[in-house]
């Protein structure tokens, strides 16, 4: 009788956590148990820790040593610079991508992409100290378009919930994400695809929750 009872104890406790294990081990790298529904741990505001297309970083670009002339694109030097010994500068220029992710419950998304490009100018023969590092913001530009998103369903050889379907109703673009992990406080998100000139594009970000 008592094994009766320890077998029908374990049987209820199964039947119990079925749901929860269902919802959990889904993507490569995802916990084995989660107490947290897998649509929870997607739901909240997200920020791009990490950001590749074919292994090149999408989050910062340097691009050194541009040979310009700071007075032909508008840019005034600092006044210590007035008597500097060359006017011949050397750029660079750093574009920082911010892109911020927001998924709320009822299936309304937020994608909002900051971009900041800073140059830095340096004289090639200088005696001003000043004039060494002369850098500014150019420009801090966001982006944003508000979308859906929605699990991808049980597609061979998908299982349910192991995508992430996201639509941009401004362009009509639907973009689909393979889930590599699913966590409260990390998010892991790949795709790849063939373009329109047959080059094969992967990307990988990983979200990770937003502080600001």
């Amino acid at each position: 009788m008592k094994r009766f009872q320890h077998v029908l104890f374990y049987l209820l406790l199964f039947l119990a956590l079925a749901p929860l294990l269902e919802a959990c081990k889904k993507g490569p790298e995802d916990a084995f148990l989660s107490f947290r529904s897998r649509k929870n741990r997607v739901v909240g505001e997200w920020v791009a820790t990490t950001y590749t297309l074919n292994d090149f970083d999408l989050l910062v670009d340097v691009d050194l040593d541009t040979l310009v002339n700071p007075l032909q694109i508008g840019v005034i030097p600092p006044a210590e610079c007035s008597n500097a010994s060359s006017d011949k500068r050397y750029s660079t220029t750093t574009t920082t991508l911010t892109p911020r992710w927001i998924f709320r419950k009822n299936g309304t998304f937020l994608n909002s992409d900051q971009t900041v490009l800073e140059v830095r100018y340096d004289y090639e023969i200088d005696t001003a100290a000043a004039c060494k590092d002369f850098s500014f913001i150019s420009s801090d530009n966001t982006l944003s378009y508000s979308g859906t998103w929605v699990f991808g369903g049980a597609v061979k050889p998908y299982k349910n919930k192991e995508q992430l379907v996201i639509n941009n109703p401004d362009n009509n673009i639907t973009t689909v994400w393979d889930i590599v992990k699913c966590a409260h406080k990390m998010m892991k998100l790949e795709r790849t695809f063939i373009d329109a000139a047959n080059n094969s594009k992967h990307y990988e970000i990983t979200l990770e929750p937003d502080s600001e």
